[in-house]
């Protein structure tokens, strides 16, 4: 059995959270991260930017997932220099 990689594992952490969570966890979580290093902020929009990114070219949706990946391709539309976050 082969382990997990980190980002694997928080792959599967995140998915369990929003499976799971009710709105006031969610809230809590987003608190949390909003309390958090500027400079951590900045690459955790990294990420979801980059999740964005790569829902956008997402070829398999259903009515499940069909509005995020809209959402998706409208983050893509926007001009690159607004998406791409600098590393400070």
């Amino acid at each position: 059995m082969t382990d997990l990689t980190r980002g694997q594992k928080f792959a599967n952490n995140f998915s369990e959270f929003v499976n799971s969570s009710l709105n006031p966890d969610v809230d809590e979580a987003v608190q949390a991260m909003l309390c958090d290093h500027r400079t951590l902020q900045q690459s955790m929009m990294g990420l979801f930017m980059k999740f964005a990114e790569e829902m956008a070219k997402s070829e398999h949706c259903d009515m499940r997932n069909q509005a995020s990946v809209k959402l998706a391709k409208s983050i893509m539309e926007l001009d690159e220099s607004l998406r791409v976050l600098p590393s400070i």
